[in-house]
């Protein structure tokens, strides 16, 4: 018996500044799971960085030296691994405050959906009225659609991906 595809299970891009991470969620869940899957997700994997600002591909710093060193990327533990000692889970603790990074609750996030589901760069957003108990299926998402989120006190930003081409367009 073939699938009824309004039961299919969708993917959501959740986007803040250079920041994307997808979620999942079928249409009998709530806007409430589809969010908790997102604050679980960032949490598991680090934290949320308060500046995530797009990191360039170039091996040029502005001097133009191609020996310039890449900045330093945090790379989370994988959490299949079971062995650890509590000092080193202090410590990791500890790193991940010291990093910039926060733990999120959803309740110190705002949502907001693209004017222009085209142009998400460009056309702005527009907040999003709709309740944690509001189910999918309501919201009129499809496959791949792109929610802005935000912390309380900041502006909705995301960053559009560029490629930097050196002078002779090479």
């Amino acid at each position: 018996m073939p699938q009824n595809k309004k039961n299919l299970p969708i993917i959501v891009k959740f986007k803040r500044q250079s920041q994307t991470v997808f979620v999942t969620a079928t249409p009998r869940e709530t806007f409430g799971v589809l969010v908790t899957r997102l604050v679980d997700t960032i949490n598991k994997t680090g934290g949320l960085k308060l500046e995530n600002e797009p990191i360039g591909l170039d091996n040029e710093d502005d001097d133009g030296n191609e020996d310039a060193e890449l900045p330093e990327i945090d790379i989370p533990k994988p959490s299949f691994e079971t062995a650890s000692s509590d000092e080193e889970q202090q410590n990791s603790d500890e790193k991940d405050t010291d990093a910039g990074n926060v733990q999120l609750d959803a309740e110190k996030l705002k949502f907001a959906l693209p004017r222009d589901p085209s142009d998400i760069y460009q056309g702005g957003f527009e907040d999003m009225d709709c309740k944690t108990s509001d189910k999918m299926s309501n919201l009129a998402l499809t496959d791949y659609s792109v929610i802005a989120f935000a912390l309380k006190d900041e502006d909705f930003r995301i960053c559009q991906p560029t490629i930097d081409e050196d002078e002779d367009g090479e």
